[in-house]
């Protein structure tokens, strides 16, 4: 009797942890969509340590923003890539190939030329070239990154584990 105790014991145990290490391997896949932070806290944080407000400043800020965006967009391309209807779309499961690296490419050709424009334009306003470009980097990397949530999450409804009779990607 004792034996089947242990026995018993040590099989909820096994399940616990096979439960706990499906939970925790569920909670990488999404690490970069559930961390970045629409609100942009850290940006509006580091903008209020400003001391001298200069453009220098004001960029250092948005560099460490668009940095977080970046890591973002990744995120959701690799999470997005995890579904076979994407991998289908893309021609294969890797960011570095298809359609996703053409259109990821195209889009940081659009996002360059036209916040270089933009650039020039907020010149007189901002008083450096380089402030009025990366804060339009920041604003299109947002634009894009709700554009991709909405996507994953629309995605997540339709291709998630109910349609893949409780397996999850």
């Amino acid at each position: 009797m004792k034996k089947l105790f242990i026995f018993a014991a040590a099989l909820a145990l096994t399940a616990a942890n096979a439960l706990a290490q499906k939970a925790d391997d569920n909670e990488k896949d999404n690490l970069y969509i559930a961390e970045y932070d629409f609100e942009q806290k850290d940006y509006k944080k580091c903008l209020e340590q400003v001391v001298a407000y200069t453009a220098a400043e004001y960029v250092t800020c948005l560099n460490a923003e668009i940095a977080r965006q970046d890591a973002a967009l990744r995120g959701y391309y690799e999470a997005l890539l995890k579904f076979p209807e994407f991998q289908k779309w893309n021609g294969s499961n890797n960011l570095f190939r298809g359609n996703l690296k053409d259109m990821d490419d195209q889009f940081i050709a659009y996002r360059e030329r036209l916040c270089s424009l933009s650039g020039l334009a907020l010149y007189q306003f901002y008083g450096d070239l380089e402030h009025g470009r990366k804060e339009c980097i920041k604003d299109v990397n947002d634009e894009l990154l709700r554009r991709l949530e909405r996507m994953y999450n629309s995605s997540q409804a339709d291709f998630g584990p109910d349609v893949y009779h409780g397996e999850s990607y």
